[in-house]
């Protein structure tokens, strides 16, 4: 049954609100919290759903899901495109040329992969700072109270600020037990995702006749253990120094990991040259990740902006296979 936004907004003001806030994922809800009234005539309609069901930070999630799934899509359409590009492998798909060149695209595979990877990471911290921001301004809303002016009223004014202190803090502590879940549980997605897109590369890589365990230094798995160990130690940083600064120089931090293993791969001259050139054919592709991660800057501008008051629509994407059903 569909609740109308009339209806939804009568509840929510009429209704006291009760120590029920829950951020945890779904699967993770605990039902367990004091049951404290809680009335505030200067909380929005927005700001009791944010109390009442921590509905944000479920759209965040999903979000966030969403957006993983398009890597995973994007990266079977780029590798798909590489492989019609392979000009070696076609022409004589059992040369030495041939071999070179398919181990050097799953090498950039990898790394585009661990790119992708490190951009939906940054996006989702700058959602969880969005997320963090409306927190406390809802408990400073909830908490806020105006001074009294006799003894008596004084008294019961002191009364409701230590209650209001214990309220705070409950409410802060479930704001990140809620954020520490949803984080953990995206990092163990992440890996997931990677080590499935390793998986399926090596086996398409056997299937074509040259084993990644026959290449030596430039086996590919060894690019694609670095790449999750990189977006894996991003994740220890953000969990060490709450977030800030995090992203400022991941980037260029990838790109020069990049650099040195791209440079330390090859000990002859001529393959060294040959894997360059088949890099070369696969930047290209760069801009497409670029072109990605502004589409979701401009929608964490619209959840970000507080005039904004229809979220869950900001939060809409479409999902890949959503795209068969899109007008044209």
């Amino acid at each position: 049954m569909q609740i109308s936004t009339e209806t939804v907004t009568l509840i929510v003001i009429t209704a006291p609100l009760r120590w029920k806030w829950n951020l945890l994922p779904k699967s993770d809800h605990n039902d367990q919290s004091p049951d404290q009234a809680l009335v505030s005539p200067s909380l929005t309609v927005h700001d009791k759903s944010y109390l009442g069901r921590g509905y944000e930070h479920h759209l965040k999630t999903a979000l966030i899901e969403n957006w993983s799934e398009w890597i995973v899509q994007d990266m079977d359409g780029i590798c798909s495109e590489a492989r019609n590009d392979r000009h070696h492998a076609l022409a004589d798909p059992v040369s030495e040329r041939a071999t070179w060149e398919l181990t050097e695209l799953d090498i950039q595979l990898a790394w585009e992969w661990t790119r992708r990877e490190l951009s939906l990471l940054a996006s989702s911290i700058t959602l969880e700072g969005i997320l963090d921001r409306r927190m406390k301004e809802c408990i400073d809303k909830v908490v806020s109270q105006d001074g009294a002016g006799n003894a008596t009223e004084r008294k019961a004014v002191t009364a409701k600020e230590q209650e209001n202190r214990r309220l705070k803090k409950w409410m802060q502590s479930e704001f990140v037990v809620g954020q520490q879940k949803r984080l953990e549980k995206e990092r163990g997605q992440m890996k997931e995702r990677m080590e499935k897109g390793m998986k399926a590369a090596s086996e398409r890589a056997e299937s074509e006749g040259h084993l990644w365990r026959d290449q030596g230094r430039s086996n590919p798995e060894n690019r694609w253990g670095v790449g999750l160990d990189f977006i894996d130690s991003q994740w220890c940083t953000i969990f060490e120094h709450k977030f800030s600064g995090l992203m400022d120089a991941a980037y260029d931090d990838l790109d020069k990991l990049g650099e040195t293993l791209d440079e330390s791969m090859y000990l002859d001259k001529e393959r060294a040259i040959f894997a360059e050139q088949v890099r070369g054919q696969f930047k290209h592709r760069y801009s497409q990740c670029e072109d990605e991660r502004r589409e979701r800057d401009a929608i964490i501008q619209c959840i970000a902006d507080p005039r904004d008051a229809k979220l869950d629509d900001a939060y809409r994407y479409l999902l890949p296979h959503d795209l068969d059903d899109a007008p044209c």
